[in-house]
């Protein structure tokens, strides 16, 4: 497994995962949850832009078939078997007075053998042929800049990848990024009673924020979520500070992208903890 940046011919395989990921809401009585939309292209653009957009990707994850497009169907109904007239083929319209072909020659000589000792072809890389071998992304990250730390937009795990600790290294990858940045610490909003929301982000180093600790960014990503009806199920505000690697003296946080994020979304958590 290996996390890069993603790509953007990759959104809407991302948008595929985040469905997937969805699904298991629906079993815990959440179905609103599972039904929600994914972000949408131009959101998940505008974090790629921003260089904060990471996939993890398994060279040999097989690509999932609704990340593909299908062929068309053919609409049995609508072909018109009127259309060949079998009674209007005249049988004797072959001649059966036409000379048979030439009977092959016993005396030719046989094709030259291949010789054994020739070089064999050039194989084809698997890659070229299979695209089970291909660079396929099973998990993402989207993240923003809120109260000058980052914050987890989004992270969502395809669920046939649940349970491998990929959510876990996407979180500490962008831990990774924010002690390069001197970013002080992550942020995110979730779910407090699902098990793979709240309680997999205390085992991944995460914390509750108080409410007198929730900076004015934060709060107006919580705002909007209330408006959005997601108070329906409790939810919390979780941090996690980071070391950052930086020299004495420099700055402690980081510009923000905006004041108010553009677009706010729960977080739903990757599928599977650990």
């Amino acid at each position: 497994m290996r996390i890069r940046p993603a790509h953007s011919d990759e959104l809407p395989r991302l948008q595929d995962i985040e469905r997937a990921a969805g699904h298991c809401f629906r079993d815990i009585g959440m179905p609103e949850i599972a039904d929600d939309e994914p972000p949408a292209l131009e959101v998940l653009a505008r974090h790629l832009r921003a260089g904060l957009a990471w996939v993890a990707v398994d060279p040999s994850a097989a690509i999932d078939v609704a990340a593909v497009a299908p062929s068309p169907a053919v609409d049995l109904a609508a072909v018109d078997s009127s259309a060949v007239d079998v009674a209007a083929v005249d049988s004797s319209a072959v001649d059966s007075s036409a000379p048979a072909p030439a009977a092959v020659d016993p005396s030719a000589p046989a094709p030259a053998a291949v010789d054994p000792s020739a070089p064999a072809p050039a194989a084809v890389a698997p890659s070229a042929l299979d695209p089970s071998t291909a660079d396929v992304p099973v998990a993402y990250l989207i993240a923003d800049r809120v109260d000058g730390n980052l914050h987890v937009e989004q992270v969502s795990v395809h669920p046939g990848y649940a349970r491998r600790g990929i959510g876990r290294s996407l979180l500490d990858h962008l831990a990774d990024r924010a002690a390069a940045d001197a970013v002080p610490a992550l942020t995110l909003t979730t779910f407090r009673d699902v098990p793979w929301n709240a309680p997999y982000y205390a085992r991944c180093g995460f914390a509750v924020l108080g409410d007198e600790a929730v900076g004015p960014e934060l709060r107006a990503v919580r705002e909007e979520e209330a408006a959005l009806g997601l108070n329906r199920w409790p939810r919390v505000c979780m941090w996690r500070p980071v070391r950052c690697r930086a020299s004495p003296g420099a700055p402690s946080s980081a510009t923000p992208l905006s004041a108010t994020p553009a677009a706010v979304r729960h977080d739903r958590g990757p599928v599977g903890q650990e």
